[in-house]
């Protein structure tokens, strides 16, 4: 009776065995069903498509991490911020070295000012892969809003070293001078960097304020005509025009620009600013100190950086 007990055991385990084998093969079989479709609607450019199948392959599989890895991309494509942390923080678990989500997540923290988290996840991703240009770019980034000028400078030429053919590198180290008032090099950069691609308007801008500060009028309004030419409603050109007519001793001009530029953009404080010195000057204090009240509190919570902080006007 015992042995046919066991036997009856052993059977029924066999049974359970294969039952779950069929199981298991039926659920690798979906899986792969609504993978593949999903990555034939992903490079089909079918981003909708791509994303329903694949949530459905992650159904069967939850820690897949090509399958999460797509997810992330597409959340990028739909710029889906907390999407992208989502699925890159689960890719870190399974992965804690993948670049993408490396790089991805300590762009995020950057965007968010989590700066020290962003620092650890971008030289992480450097370390491991010390060519991945997106790392280091960002890293650099990271280091000039941190202050930290040499290491921004340092991190870019590694970068140029690495890709010397990139206008925007050589845009960007020229910006970083810029800001530190480094006209020389900064002047190089830009130049290099539109040799490279004549299109780049922030070097034009650049080479205006580099050329206005130097007083070399001719030349900022070279690049002041020929930024008319490719987008004449580009922000924070009329403050540049009005600059250069301020420089010229065209004070009433100066001030028709830069109130052209609080019609354009009438959030941005830096033609507020530009107005409240212009009429300083002319004598007119109280219309000086009302520009100056309206650019002091636009500024409380304007994001962008402001060229006027880059001019010396007197």
């Amino acid at each position: 009776m015992k042995t046919i007990l066991i036997l009856v055991a052993v059977l029924l385990s066999f049974i359970f065995i294969k039952a779950q084998n069929v199981s298991e093969l039926a659920a690798e079989k979906e899986f792969k069903q609504s993978y593949d479709k999903g990555v034939k609607y992903f490079f089909e450019g079918n981003i909708l498509k791509a994303e329903e199948n694949f949530q459905t392959s992650l159904e069967t599989k939850p820690d897949d991490l090509n399958t999460l890895k797509y997810l992330a991309e597409i959340s990028i494509a739909n710029q889906s911020v907390s999407k992208i942390q989502y699925y890159y923080e689960k890719v870190m678990k399974l992965n804690s070295n993948d670049e993408d989500a490396l790089v991805s997540l300590g762009v995020i923290n950057l965007q968010t000012g989590n700066f020290e988290k962003a620092e650890i996840l971008l030289v992480k991703a450097v370390n491991n892969q010390p060519k991945n240009e997106q790392a280091l770019f960002n890293l650099s980034v990271l280091y000039e809003i941190k202050g930290e000028f040499p290491k921004a400078i340092n991190t870019l030429e590694k970068l140029i070293s690495i890709n010397p053919l990139n206008s925007e590198y050589y845009q960007t180290i020229g910006l970083f001078y810029l800001a530190q008032s480094h006209y020389s090099s900064a002047e190089k950069n830009f130049l290099k960097a539109l040799q490279l691609n004549d299109n780049l308007i922030e070097s034009k801008k650049g080479l205006i304020i580099v050329y206005q500060n130097q007083n070399k009028l001719k030349e900022s309004l070279k690049y002041i005509n020929e930024l008319e030419v490719i987008s004449p409603d580009i922000q924070y050109l009329n403050i540049l025009k009005a600059y250069q007519q301020y420089l010229e001793g065209k004070i009433e001009t100066a001030i028709k620009y830069a109130l052209l530029e609080i019609k354009k953009h009438p959030e941005e404080p830096d033609a507020y600013y530009l107005i409240s010195d212009l009429y300083k000057i002319n004598g007119d204090e109280l219309e000086s100190r009302i520009y100056f009240e309206k650019a002091e509190k636009l500024n409380e919570n304007y994001p962008g950086k402001m060229v006027y902080s880059l001019l010396n006007i007197k």
